[in-house]
């Protein structure tokens, strides 16, 4: 609503990384977790010694538990900050005005690539694009297990937003925590990639009382763990895709006739990359080298 363009860093990286893609994308604001603050001193302080026009972000510093607690920020000459408490509760806010974007294609976000195969590069993401990834029921409750920096959080940020849905975070997340948050909070959507389902399946915990439809992406998870997250009560949709299209680019929509298949066959199945969604005009392999499409045998 501030006309802002959103940019969620990886906290994994180091202070010299993170000073690159700050000066990149030359935010105006950043919000900073208290857990992460010195990470991003340090990342500032990169830039004073080698950015002759830096200038300073306006710091929202979250705060877990005391607002008023004295924080790294407080030592630092040259970081100035408001808490994102102070700032909710600012009350002269009669003249607000809501900035809204001039075009479909005007920029919403810019996430960088994860670095497997190389330097992270950054990609923006249009309005047009964010609208068009909105793919869940209304008033939706999302637990976050996928971290927000893996472009948008697979574009849940905008699409729980916009369903009216209600966002779950959890700042450490191990088998008990996800469990207890679902059950506790009624939560209808997750996702997470293979590891969290591989963290989900090996968990000592009784099933849920409740259906919870769970996405994940990339690496095709193992059959025995799909269907050991199944009888735990979540329901399995693999996808799969990158930042430079918005995310998730492909899926394998279920049919009711698959519900006859075993259930080892089921779980095969569910692992499958599938088709291009309602983002994507086609989706084809390629030989790196002649650019003709592979054959559709499986084979590498």
């Amino acid at each position: 609503m501030a006309g802002a363009v959103f940019s969620p860093l990886n906290i994994h990286q180091d202070s010299t990384a993170l000073a690159a893609q700050y000066k990149l994308i030359e935010a105006k604001v950043i919000f900073i977790d208290n857990q992460f603050l010195n990470l991003v001193i340090e990342a500032f302080e990169i830039l004073v010694k080698t950015c002759t026009d830096f200038e300073f972000p306006l710091v929202v510093l979250m705060l877990e538990t005391d607002p008023y607690a004295k924080t790294a920020a407080d030592d630092n000459q040259f970081l100035g900050y408001k808490t994102y408490d102070s700032l909710l509760n600012v009350e002269n806010n009669s003249g607000f005005e809501i900035l809204r974007p001039q075009g479909e294609f005007d920029p919403i976000s810019i996430v960088f690539t994860s670095g497997t195969t190389g330097e992270p590069k950054a990609v923006v993401h249009s309005h047009r694009g964010a609208y068009l990834a909105t793919e869940m029921k209304a008033m939706p409750i999302y637990l976050w297990t996928v971290p927000m920096y893996h472009c948008n959080g697979w574009c849940f940020t905008w699409s729980t937003a916009s369903l009216g849905g209600t966002n779950i975070c959890l700042r450490t997340y191990d088998a008990k925590f996800i469990f207890d948050a679902i059950v506790e909070y009624n939560v209808t959507n997750l996702g997470g990639a293979t590891p969290v389902l591989s963290l989900i399946a090996n968990a000592n915990q009784n099933p849920l009382p409740f259906k919870v439809n769970i996405m994940t992406g990339g690496a095709p998870p193992l059959p025995q763990v799909v269907l050991k997250i199944e009888e735990l009560g979540l329901i399995l949709t693999h996808s799969y895709g990158m930042s430079e299209m918005l995310g998730p680019g492909t899926v394998y929509p279920w049919r009711p006739e698959y519900g006859s298949l075993s259930l080892q066959q089921q779980a095969k199945t569910k692992a499958l990359h599938g088709l291009n969604h309602m983002l994507m005009e086609a989706v084809d392999v390629k030989d790196p080298v002649t650019m003709e499409s592979v054959s559709f045998d499986g084979s590498l």
